[in-house]
């Protein structure tokens, strides 16, 4: 049962971080929805996995009801986010479309994704992959197998990646490679992977068909 209160407080943490470091006053994370239609992404996601963490007796219980609130935010964010991936605190989605993070995927705080961005298995063997703290995934990059990401890392958009990545570093390319370090101070504060809007990181815009052709 504390699994599944964790969540909401997941969901908490997650919508106030659509502000970034400008929530105008306390409890506007509340409001969130009405402003960013990701939103509804991250709510869909939270409660579905709150109610998949319940006790055995009330998992079974309140399974149609986690089905029918897993696909109907399915049919009108247009993002597949499984139940039984384990996010942790601070989620963020820049836009809605295409999304697709598959059932075991786990990823630490400060998770950050944007569209037409997968997570899951590669279709040979089992597993899904596994991500750090302060992950930030760009548009399109896939992510498939049983692999482990490092914290404080950035995957350029379009990127393919299917081995391990260690901590800080830039990777990009098909198949991803490690570009550059790095370094939490470019990350912004304690990594957070926030600009001074509080939205995301320079590397996003690095297309990884570009960083692939350099060599």
């Amino acid at each position: 049962m504390k699994k599944s209160i964790e969540q909401i407080k997941f969901l908490k943490a997650d919508l106030k971080r659509c502000w970034g470091h400008r929530e105008p006053f306390s409890g506007a994370f509340l409001i969130s929805p009405f402003l960013w239609l990701t939103s509804w992404s991250l709510i869909y996601y939270r409660i579905s996995r709150s109610l998949f963490l319940l006790p055995s007796p009330l998992r079974i219980l309140f399974a149609p009801v986690r089905h029918v609130i897993k696909r109907t935010g399915q049919l009108f964010t247009g993002t597949d986010i499984s139940e039984r991936a384990d996010i942790g605190p601070r989620f963020f989605i820049a836009h809605n479309g295409t999304l697709v993070v598959g059932g075991h995927t786990t990823a630490g705080s400060d998770f950050f994704v944007r569209q037409g961005v997968t997570c899951g298995g590669d279709g040979v063997g089992a597993g899904h992959p596994t991500f750090g703290d302060n992950v930030v995934l760009g548009a399109n990059a896939v992510v498939v197998g049983k692999i482990t990401i490092g914290s404080n890392v950035m995957v350029g958009a379009n990127s393919t990646v299917t081995r391990d990545v260690p901590n800080n570093v830039v990777v990009a390319g098909v198949p991803a490679r490690v570009v550059k370090e790095n370094r939490l101070d470019e990350m912004g504060k304690s990594g957070s992977n926030t600009t001074a809007d509080g939205h995301g990181s320079a590397v996003l815009l690095t297309h990884g068909h570009n960083a692939s052709n350099e060599n």
